[in-house]
C-alpha cells in the first residue's frame, strides 16, 4: 500500500544474531565432514531476506547497545546467569535472548551514564517439550526501544497476546 501510493517506506536495518540452535548446522558439519556443502546457515536465506547475519556469540553494537544472543561470564563461556550480572560483567547496555524468562536490570556507570542489561525472552505461543510445567508458560513477546542515545533507552515490552489481538 505504501508502495502504491507513493508514501515513504520503512525500511529498518535487520540484523540476526545466530543463536546455539542455529549453530547446530556448524557442529554437525564438523563432527561429519560428509555434510560439507549439504547444509549451511545460507539454507537459512537470511541475507537474501535482508537480514545482517552474524556469528554465534559474536556481539554487535548498534547506537551504544551490545546484542548477542547470550553474553558468557567467564573463560567456559557459560552464559551469563541474570540481568544484573550482564551489566556487571558486560559494563555497557545489553540485549540478548537465548533465556525463556525476561529479565531487565538497571545501573549506572562511573559517569552517571545509564546501562540497562535485558534478557528479551520468548516469542512463540506453544509450549516446549524438554520444560517442565514450573519453566513452561514464560512471558512471550518483544520488546520495543524508545529514545536510544548512545546506549540509553526507554523500553517497552509487548506481549504476544496484544500483538494478536490488535493485528489478528
Amino acid at each position: 500500500r505504501l508502495k502504491r501510493n507513493k508514501d515513504k517506506q520503512w525500511n529498518p536495518r535487520m540484523v540476526f544474531t545466530l543463536g546455539n540452535h542455529e549453530y547446530r548446522i556448524a557442529r554437525a558439519i564438523n563432527s561429519d565432514p560428509k555434510l560439507e556443502g549439504l547444509m549451511s546457515f545460507d539454507d537459512l536465506y537470511l541475507t537474501e531476506m535482508g537480514w545482517e547475519v552474524y556469528d554465534f556469540l559474536q556481539p554487535v553494537v548498534i547506537d551504544g547497545i551490545c546484542y548477542c544472543h547470550y553474553f558468557v561470564s567467564g573463560v567456559m563461556g557459560r552464559p551469563v546467569s541474570s540481568s544484573n550480572a550482564l551489566i556487571n560483567k558486560q559494563h555497557m547496555s545489553c540485549v540478548m535472548g537465548h533465556v525463556q524468562d525476561r529479565s531487565i536490570s538497571y545501573a549506572r556507570r562511573a559517569d552517571g551514564k545509564r546501562i540497562t542489561g535485558l534478557f528479551a525472552g520468548i516469542y512463540y505461543q506453544h509450549d516446549e517439550e524438554y520444560l517442565n510445567p514450573q519453566t513452561n508458560g514464560s512471558w512471550s513477546g518483544i520488546w520495543m526501544l524508545h529514545e536510544v542515545i548512545d546506549g540509553t533507552f526507554d523500553e517497552m515490552p509487548v506481549s504476544i497476546n496484544y500483538l494478536r489481538n490488535r493485528y489478528a
